[in-house]
C-alpha cells in the first residue's frame, strides 16, 4: 500500500541509505523504491506515496468528516501544518526578507475551503488565478504562522520561513514620505506595476495595492497607463509631478 522514494544528495549506497529510512519510517525495505541522488538538494528527505483506491476512499470520507468540523482550532492547525508540508512554498525576496507564504492549488472549490480555514484562526491572504496560488503576506500573518508552527513539517521549508522571518524588518514611515517615493519612481522608471513598487520599496504589495495606489490615483497623483498581462501598469500623472515637486525626499 506504501511506496516510498527516498532523495539524497549524498553518494551513499542505496541499499544503506533505505534500511536506514526503513527503520526510521517503519515501513519495510520491499516498499522502498530505487533512491533518488540530486546533489542540488541539501538535505536527504523520504517521498511516501499511498496506493490502494480503498484508502483513497477512506481519506476522503475523513476529510469530509473534517470539512463540517473545521472551526475547530485543534483540527485546523494540524490540516494546515500538514497541507503546507506537501502544497506550500515560503517565497523570500532578493534581500533575503520574508515576502510571502503560499500555498499552491487550482481547486476553486478548495480555495474557498482553505480561505474559511485560514479565516477561522485569524489568517488573510488573495488567490492567484495566474499562479494558482493562495499567497500571504504581511508580518502579522506571518507572526500567526510562526504562533501556531504551521510551518514545522518540512525541514528546508521551515528553516527558510524562520530565516525569512529574521530578516523582516518593518520600517515604518509616513504616509507622505512613501507616496513621494513612489512618484519619484514612477516620474524615473515608470510605468510600474503593484509587484514592481513594492519590491523597489521593500514595501508589502498588499500594503501598496490597497493602501497608497487607490489613496493616489484618487487624489489624480496617479494613473492607469495600460496593462502587462493581466497586471495594471501606474504612471505619474501632471498633478503628480507638480505635488512631487514641492517635495523634499528625505
Amino acid at each position: 500500500m506504501f511506496r516510498v522514494t527516498v532523495n539524497s544528495p549524498t553518494e551513499d549506497e542505496e541499499y544503506a541509505i533505505n534500511q536506514r529510512w526503513s527503520r526510521l519510517l517503519g515501513i519495510p525495505t520491499e516498499n522502498f523504491t530505487r533512491v533518488c541522488y540530486d546533489k542540488r538538494i541539501r538535505r536527504e528527505h523520504a517521498q511516501v506515496y499511498i496506493n490502494g483506491i480503498v484508502l483513497l476512499l477512506v481519506m476522503k470520507k475523513l476529510h469530509q468528516a473534517f470539512e463540517k468540523n473545521w472551526i475547530r482550532k485543534e483540527y485546523v492547525i494540524p490540516y494546515l501544518r500538514g497541507l503546507f508540508a506537501a502544497e506550500g512554498s515560503v517565497v523570500l525576496k532578493p534581500s533575503g526578507t520574508l515576502w510571502r507564504f503560499d500555498f499552491s492549488t487550482f481547486d476553486m472549490k478548495f480555495v474557498n475551503f482553505l480561505k474559511t480555514l485560514l479565516d477561522s484562526v485569524g489568517l488573510s491572504g488573495t488567490y492567484v488565478v495566474g499562479g494558482k496560488k493562495f499567497q500571504i503576506y504581511g508580518r502579522k500573518n506571518f507572526l500567526k504562522i510562526k504562533a501556531y508552527r504551521i510551518h514545522i513539517l518540512h525541514p528546508e521549508k521551515r528553516e527558510k520561513f524562520e530565516r525569512g522571518l529574521m530578516n523582516y524588518k518593518r520600517i515604518v514611515e509616513k504616509g507622505e514620505n512613501v507616496m513621494r517615493k513612489i512618484l519619484k519612481l514612477l516620474l524615473e522608471d515608470g510605468p510600474l506595476g503593484y509587484t514592481e513598487i513594492s519590491k523597489r520599496l521593500n514595501k508589502g504589495r498588499s500594503t501598496i495595492q490597497y493602501g497608497y495606489i487607490p489613496k493616489m490615483e484618487k487624489n489624480g497623483l496617479v494613473k492607469r497607463v495600460g496593462k502587462r498581462r493581466a497586471a495594471w501598469l501606474f504612471g505619474i500623472t501632471e498633478k503628480g509631478k507638480e505635488w512631487l515637486k514641492h517635495q523634499t525626499l528625505p
